[in-house]
């Protein structure tokens, strides 16, 4: 689907500028029409990169909250935000939908519900708890602020993940030429010379051979399972974090990024007037199963009368410091600043996780190609060698 800059213009004569996504021109001219409008002109838009989901996110939140405290209406508001180039093809298709659902009287967070690909549970709760309460800018700060650091978290773990991906893919490739043309030419000679090879070498060449046979198959597989694996976690996410909540070192930093979510999710409720009962059940359908059935197991203990801390600690959910940070808060009634103070804390632990996993890829990689090289190498030429000994010295 392509992007287009359109020049529209309305029942009331104005014209305006507006970037529309359409599969074709016919499609396109169907949509404004549908609108009651009047496509005047319209021109294809080039684009050379698209911005990520998480970016879109982020820049809606950014000129929503700006528009808000400016004290814009929101259709409006969401028409300004709909001219923004920034965001991706599908992103500006979403709120487009999203303006239609506003003027057709739907509130803005049950508008979002409806995008769950791009608007979570927590976040269309959090607009709605602002929406009854009048605190709607004061929720979008927080917001904000969480999605900026959000897109911060996304480009370092992206770097993460794209070197050792580049450096494997390169590997794989260097392995696969090396296999197919440089090995066979080496076991070539030495077949010619009648030399013995030693068993590493005999290993080397049964698995060139293996590569060479069945190379069709084994790589045309592998990008299956990946793209299996890929698809498996983007159907099934909350399957796929209840299992990397199993992992270690991964769980590390799944528990830290939900420490952060919630720390940050009950801070907004709190200081928007929501009680702390009524925050849990707001913000429990965004977690994964496993922790979202605790949280609700933990809203019921409150609405019992039970100690809020004691449940989290009976529960297990989340490391005793953070229980005992939260105790204190309970006793001396300051829990909004403790949410707020373990906010912080726990996205400098996932940023710091992040930089620790940079630190230990790096000579891991480097150790890796050192030995598969090295092995390739010696096994091919402790052959060469052991036969060049025999020329010169000859057994008598």
């Amino acid at each position: 689907m392509a992007s287009y800059k359109c020049r529209i213009a309305g029942s009331d004569g104005q014209i305006k500028n507006r970037i529309m996504q359409a599969g074709s021109i016919p499609e396109l001219k169907q949509k404004v029409e549908s609108d009651g409008l009047m496509l005047i002109s319209y021109r294809k838009k080039i684009e050379f990169r698209r911005s990520s989901k998480n970016k879109s996110l982020y820049i809606f939140t950014n000129q929503l909250q700006i528009l808000v405290k400016s004290g814009a209406i929101m259709d409006d508001a969401l028409e300004v935000i709909q001219q923004s180039t920034d965001f991706d093809p599908n992103f500006s298709s979403v709120l487009n939908d999203i303006r239609k659902q506003i003027v057709s009287g739907v509130s803005l967070s049950d508008a979002l519900a409806v995008h769950g690909d791009y608007f979570d549970p927590i976040y269309c709760n959090l607009i709605k708890v602002g929406e009854k309460s009048g605190n709607l800018s004061e929720v979008l700060d927080g917001l904000l602020e969480f999605q900026k650091k959000k897109v911060m978290l996304f480009n370092k773990a992206t770097a993460v993940a794209a070197y050792p991906t580049i450096v494997i893919f390169m590997v794989i490739v260097m392995m696969t030429f090396i296999s197919m043309y440089i090995i066979p030419r080496f076991r070539l000679v030495f077949t010619e010379l009648n030399a013995d090879v030693p068993p590493l070498t005999k290993f080397i060449f049964s698995l060139s051979s293996f590569i060479s046979a069945n190379g069709i198959i084994i790589f045309p597989a592998i990008i299956i399972i990946i793209l299996f694996f890929i698809t498996f976690a983007r159907k099934n996410k909350s399957s796929f974090i209840n299992i990397c909540l199993y992992i270690p070192f991964i769980s590390n930093f799944v528990r830290n990024y939900y420490l952060l979510v919630f720390s940050l999710a009950v801070k907004i409720l709190l200081k928007g007037g929501v009680q702390l009962v009524d925050a849990i059940d707001h913000i429990a359908s965004g977690f994964p199963e496993m922790l979202k059935k605790k949280l609700i197991t933990i809203h019921r203990g409150i609405t019992a009368g039970n100690s809020f801390t004691a449940l989290l600690a009976a529960e297990s959910i989340f490391p005793d410091i953070f229980v005992g940070l939260l105790r204190v808060g309970e006793k001396t009634g300051r829990l909004t600043e403790i949410f707020e103070n373990a906010y912080e804390y726990y996205y400098d632990e996932f940023e710091n996780n992040i930089a620790l996993l940079t630190g230990l890829i790096e000579p891991v990689i480097i150790i890796f190609l050192g030995v598969t090289i090295g092995t390739i190498v010696v096994s091919l030429f402790l052959p060469l060698v052991s036969f060049m000994s025999q020329m010169k010295y000859p057994a008598s």
